[in-house]
């Protein structure tokens, strides 16, 4: 009886650490993928603002037309 409550508490440790591995790979996973889409919008839209900001200035050309 004991040898089986033994086996019993063992699978259970393993089940429980298992669990626990999987939770923390998926959550460093979900982590580093948050963070990583966080810095790729940030640098698309410095981008497109740059862009949109470049689109709006007169060019050299029209600033230096003499009256």
């Amino acid at each position: 009886m004991t040898n089986f409550c033994n086996l019993e508490a063992d699978e259970q440790y393993k089940r429980d650490r298992l669990h626990q591995l999987l939770h923390q790979a998926a959550a460093t996973w979900a982590t580093r993928t948050t963070v990583k889409n966080a810095l790729m919008k940030q640098k698309h839209r410095m981008l497109w603002e740059r862009k949109i900001r470049r689109s709006w200035q007169p060019r050299r050309s029209q600033t230096n037309i003499r009256m």
